[in-house]
């Protein structure tokens, strides 16, 4: 019953850009319940940011702007 409601309130709808933002909510919603894998990879990595983040540390987000900025000076 819901869906038939919907249904027949979208048919309603001129306005293209509501419509184009009505299937950006469902395709979001969809793709939301996905699974994402990750690959061996990808876990070390993380694991390693993990780690590194436990044994040394972090840095403000300030102080990693300055750190970026100092790298790419270097460029």
């Amino acid at each position: 019953m819901l869906k038939e409601k919907l249904i027949q309130r979208i048919q309603k709808i001129e306005n293209e850009d509501l419509l184009k933002e009505i299937i950006d909510l469902i395709d979001f919603e969809s793709n939301s319940k996905d699974v994402f894998q990750l690959s061996d990879n990808q876990k070390n990595a993380i694991e390693n940011g993990i780690q590194s983040i436990e044994s040394e540390g972090s840095h403000s987000n300030e102080e990693a702007k300055r750190i970026v900025e100092e790298w790419f000076k270097k460029k």
